[in-house]
C-alpha cells in the first residue's frame, strides 16, 4: 500500500500562503510601500492601472538589493529583519515573515530593478508563478523598482471575487494614506490611470493629516502629547464640533505600525463621552511609542492586530491623555493628578456661587463623567437634607410639562391623498415624540417614526431616478464652499449627476472644492455643509458593485440622513401622511437596513396580558 502523505510543490505552497498575505491589490500595495519604508526610503511613488489589477507599480530611492538579495528575496522564509527568535521581541521594521514577496510572485508576473549606491549597475529580475524566468544587469537608479502585472493571472477564481474597481481602488488609498500619515517625513505620490492623485512632500504631522483629509481640518485639529514610561503618546484628535457620522478618519498607530484596536477605540469614545452627538466619530491620528518587547506584532499575517502587554494600563493612558487634551482647548473636564487633592465639605460646595456648576477658576470640570454635579450618594451623607423642597418642586414641574406642537411647514413629507372624514376619528397620537400609534380593527398599530420615514424617502429617490424625474432647487443666497479631501472629492464627483437630479446643485471649484449652490425645496434651514460632508462619509464606505446598486448606496443615505427623527414632535395631519405614505411602499414592514418600522398588537394579546394569574 503506497503512502498518502507527500510534500507539496513550492509554488503550490506560495499559491496557499498568498492566500492569507495577498488578498486583493491592496494587500500587494501594502507590503511593497512597507518595504520602501523599511529600506530608508525618502521619496515612494505609487502608479497603479484598473485599481491594481492590470498593473502596480512601487518606485523607491531606498537603499536597494545586490544580485544575490534580488534573488534571495522572492524564497520563502526568506527576510533581513530577523536572524534570531529575540529578533522578534525588538521589531523595528514593518516586514519580518519573510513571505509577502514570495506571496506576490506565486500569484502574478513581477519585474524587479534595484540597485545599491555602490554598484555600478542595478539587477533585473522576472519572476511568474515563482519562478524566476530572467535576472540580468541593468542601468538604473539608486533603489528598488517593483512592478506588478496581470495579478491573480494564475488563479481565476480569486479574481472572480474580486470587487468593482472604485472600490478596490479605495482600498488601495486607505493603504497609502496609513503609510503615508505614520511617516510624514516620506514623500509619496499615487498615480491612477495617468491621473496624479497624492503629491505628498516631506512635511511635519499636522502637514500631512491636512494633506491626506482635506484644508478643512486645519482649524480642526487638537494635538496630544503625552510621555509616560509605558507608552509616549502623541498625535492629535479633532474637536467634537467635527465629528461625523461614519468612521474613515480614525488612525492608531504603535511604535509607527498602524492597528486596528476596539479596546483602544472605546478609551476614545470613553473621552468624548458626552461630548459627541449619538452616532458621531471623531477623528484621531494617535501615535504609540513603547518598548518593542512590551508589543506582539506576530499575531496576523497583516499584521494590524497587536497585543500589549498590559493593555489596562495603555487604555487609562490614553484616556487621560485626550481628557486632558481637550479639557486644554475647554471641551472637557479633567482630572489633574499633579496638584494636590483637597477635600471640600459638600455642604460648603453646595453654599457655593458655583454650587452645582462644576466649574472653577479655570472653568475644567472636576468630574470626569459628565456634568460636574455631586453624586446624591456624597450630598446625603454629608448629613443634610440633600435639596431643598422648592427645587425638587420645580425639578418634577419641569419634567411634567409637555411642549406645545410646533407648526411646521407640511411639505416637509410628500403629499398623499388622506384618509376619508370617518376615519379620522380612529385614535391617533405621537408616544414619546417618536412612535406614533393608531387603533386598528384588530388592536393596534405601532410606527416608529424615523423607520417609517426612512422607508418612504428610500424608495421615493429610487422613484425619482427611475422616472427621469428632477426636483425643484432652492437656490442658496451665499454658496457654501466645501473642502475636501482626495478620497472625499472623488466620491462626491462620482454622485453628482444623481445629486443633482433630488435638487443638489453642487459645482467643482477646484480639485476638491465643491461650491454647494442649491438644495431641494423642502430643505430650507438645513445646514448644506454637515449634510453633503455626512452624505459623503457614508457613501464612502458602502459597498457599490454597479450603478443600480451605487445610486441604492446613495439613497440608503439620504433617506437616513434626512428621515424624521426621534424627538420630533407631529401634528395629526403629519401622522396621517406618514402611515398612508407607509403603506403605499412596496416594502413598508423594514427600513432598506433591515431595521423593522412597525408592528400591531391584537386585542387577543392585550387580553392576554392582563388576565389574572390562576
Amino acid at each position: 500500500m503506497s503512502e498518502k502523505i507527500n510534500l507539496m510543490p513550492d509554488a503550490l505552497a506560495n499559491q496557499i500562503a498568498a492566500g492569507e498575505v495577498v488578498q486583493r491589490p491592496a494587500s500587494v500595495v501594502k507590503e511593497l510601500l512597507e518595504n520602501s519604508v523599511d529600506a530608508g526610503a525618502t521619496e515612494v511613488r505609487l502608479v497603479v492601472k484598473d485599481a491594481g489589477k492590470t498593473l502596480i507599480q512601487v518606485t523607491d530611492n531606498g537603499s536597494g538589493m545586490g544580485p544575490l538579495d534580488a534573488r534571495m528575496c522572492f524564497e520563502r522564509h526568506a527576510t533581513s529583519k530577523i536572524a534570531s527568535s529575540d529578533d522578534l521581541f525588538r521589531l523595528s521594521t514593518f516586514g519580518f515573515r519573510g513571505e509577502a514577496l514570495a506571496s506576490i510572485a506565486a500569484v502574478a508576473e513581477v519585474e524587479l530593478k534595484t540597485r545599491r549606491s555602490d554598484d555600478a549597475v542595478g539587477q533585473r529580475l522576472l519572476v511568474s508563478g515563482s519562478k524566476v524566468t530572467e535576472q540580468e544587469p541593468v542601468a538604473c537608479n539608486t533603489g528598488t523598482q517593483f512592478t506588478i502585472r496581470n495579478l491573480f493571472f494564475n488563479i481565476p477564481a480569486r479574481k472572480v471575487f474580486l470587487k468593482t474597481d472604485n472600490v478596490e481602488f479605495r482600498h488601495i488609498e486607505d493603504e497609502f494614506m496609513r503609510l503615508a500619515m505614520s511617516h510624514p517625513e516620506v514623500a509619496f505620490s499615487l498615480e491612477h490611470n495617468g491621473h496624479t492623485l497624492y503629491q505628498l512632500r516631506s512635511e511635519n504631522l499636522k502637514q500631512r493629516i491636512v494633506a491626506l483629509l482635506g484644508q478643512g481640518q486645519i482649524e480642526n485639529l487638537i494635538p496630544v502629547d503625552e510621555p509616560t514610561r509605558i507608552v509616549a503618546l502623541t498625535g492629535f484628535i479633532g474637536k467634537p464640533s467635527h465629528s461625523r457620522r461614519s468612521r474613515g478618519q480614525q488612525f492608531f498607530f504603535a511604535n509607527g505600525r498602524y492597528i486596528r484596536d476596539a479596546y483602544l477605540h472605546h478609551a476614545v469614545m470613553n473621552a468624548y463621552k458626552d461630548l459627541l452627538p449619538d452616532g458621531h466619530y471623531p477623528l484621531y491620528v494617535l501615535f504609540m511609542e513603547m518598548d518593542p518587547a512590551a508589543l506582539d506584532v506576530n499575531v496576523h499575517p497583516t499584521k494590524t492586530e497587536v497585543k500589549f502587554e498590559d493593555e489596562k494600563a495603555v487604555y487609562a493612558i490614553l484616556y487621560s491623555a485626550l481628557r486632558k487634551s481637550l479639557a486644554q482647548f475647554q471641551l472637557a473636564p479633567s482630572l489633574d493628578f499633579e496638584s494636590e487633592t483637597v477635600f471640600q465639605n459638600p455642604s460648603a460646595r453646595l453654599s457655593g456661587s458655583s454650587s452645582l456648576s462644576g466649574t472653577g477658576s479655570s472653568g475644567a470640570n472636576n468630574f470626569p463623567g459628565g456634568g460636574g454635579h455631586l453624586p446624591a450618594a456624597t450630598i446625603r451623607s454629608s448629613g443634610q437634607a440633600s435639596t431643598p423642597a422648592a427645587a425638587w418642586k420645580s425639578l418634577y414641574e419641569a419634567a411634567l410639562q409637555t411642549a406645545k406642537p410646533v407648526e411646521q411647514d407640511q411639505a416637509e413629507l410628500p403629499l398623499e391623498t388622506l384618509q376619508p372624514e370617518e376615519e379620522k376619528q380612529k385614535q391617533l397620537f405621537q408616544l414619546h415624540h417618536a412612535y406614533v400609534v393608531a387603533q386598528i380593527k384588530s388592536g393596534m398599530l405601532v410606527i416608529d417614526q424615523n423607520a417609517a420615514h426612512e422607508r418612504i424617502l428610500f424608495e421615493q429617490y429610487l422613484s425619482k431616478w427611475q422616472l427621469q424625474q428632477q426636483v425643484p432647487v432652492q437656490q442658496i443666497l451665499f454658496p457654501v464652499r466645501l473642502e475636501l479631501s482626495v478620497q472625499e472629492s472623488q466620491v462626491l464627483r462620482e454622485n453628482l449627476e444623481d445629486l443633482l437630479q433630488l435638487g443638489y446643485e453642487l459645482t467643482e471649484f477646484g480639485p476638491t472644492t465643491f461650491l454647494v449652490q442649491g438644495l431641494p425645496v423642502d430643505m430650507e434651514g438645513v445646514d448644506a455643509s454637515s449634510l453633503i460632508q455626512s452624505l459623503i462619509d457614508q457613501v464612502r464606505h458602502q459597498v457599490q458593485l454597479h450603478r443600480a446598486d451605487r445610486r441604492e448606496a446613495l439613497a440608503r443615505t439620504l433617506a437616513r440622513l434626512q428621515a424624521i427623527p426621534a424627538g420630533k414632535m407631529l401634528n395629526r395631519v403629519e401622522m396621517e401622511k406618514l402611515i398612508n405614505q407607509l403603506f403605499a411602499c412596496q416594502y413598508p414592514d423594514y427600513t432598506p437596513d433591515g431595521r423593522q418600522t412597525l408592528f400591531t398588537l391584537s386585542l387577543h394579546e392585550i387580553a392576554e396580558k392582563l388576565k389574572p394569574q390562576a
